[in-house]
């Protein structure tokens, strides 16, 4: 900007408000997104609750704020009528499992998630984790302390297995407590996996049945969400619908016509 630059910032989430940083790391994030709001070009949000909750906290200048959602359709591949090799190598069947995705931090709630599993000792599912993290913190080795035949926590994976683990889910559960856009769940839509998850803004946007929401961190209520008797009752043609629209291709045009206009504006 010093030097006369147009600048673009893509905002993904309030990243401080994550436990995980102590007080300097926090002020410097925040001090981070204040010089954003006042000196970048444009300041891209990746869904209309950063958005919101980013005018909120500056309700100025805001002209300068718009919102490119990130889009998240898995790569479907061609599959094998039998099992996958991720499946095999996990021993799980086609529908035998729960699947949650995404990175072992606090704010995920994977510990309410699990919690929540083992009240119902009958569901007659196991219940997959597929994640992991940077550092192996204490929250961590809890999560992994209450590994068991029937918890699996399956580390990072990717393409072919990561789709087949998708699809092959009986249920996606995003029990996250914050997201900015959750990638997750947008993959589960775009191969038309029943889906449930926590009431935040984030998830509200996908405009998943209602059914498909349960209060954030209610370990109760998230419980009975499990033991429903047919797990078709969470899915939603019309945020599938709303899923296909929102593809990367699409998201790419928007920033191309982001950065013509400010280029347009160039003297």
């Amino acid at each position: 900007m010093l030097l006369g630059f147009k600048t673009v910032v893509t905002h993904h989430s309030p990243d401080y408000k994550r436990p995980k940083w102590r007080w300097h790391g926090k002020l410097i994030l925040k001090l981070g997104e204040l010089n954003t709001v006042l000196f970048a070009s444009k300041v891209v949000c990746v869904s209309a609750s950063v958005l919101n909750e980013l005018n909120q906290r500056y309700p100025f200048l805001l002209s300068k704020r718009l919102v490119i959602r990130n889009a998240g359709s898995l790569i479907v591949f061609e599959l094998d009528e039998s099992p996958s090799d991720v499946l095999a190598e996990l021993n799980l069947s086609p529908q035998s499992y729960f699947l949650a995705v995404g990175r072992l931090d606090q704010t995920k709630g994977f510990d309410d998630l699990i919690m929540a599993f083992l009240l119902k000792p009958d569901l007659n599912k196991k219940l997959v984790i597929v994640g992991s993290n940077y550092v192996e913190d204490s929250y961590v080795a809890t999560l992994k302390n209450l590994a068991s035949e029937n918890v699996i926590f399956a580390g990072t994976r990717k393409g072919q297995a990561l789709v087949s683990l998708y699809q092959n889910a009986a249920l996606l559960v995003n029990p996250s407590h914050m997201e900015g856009y959750c990638l997750v769940v947008a993959e589960a839509l775009s191969v038309g996996t029943p889906i449930i998850a926590s009431d935040i803004a984030a998830h509200r946007e996908f405009e998943l049945a209602e059914q498909s929401y349960f209060p954030r961190g209610n370990i109760d209520a998230l419980s009975r969400k499990l033991s429903v008797p047919e797990f078709s009752i969470y899915k939603s043609a019309h945020a599938e619908s709303l899923q296909k629209e929102n593809t990367w291709s699409s998201n790419a045009k928007k920033h191309v016509s982001l950065f013509s206009s400010l280029l347009k504006k160039s003297p």
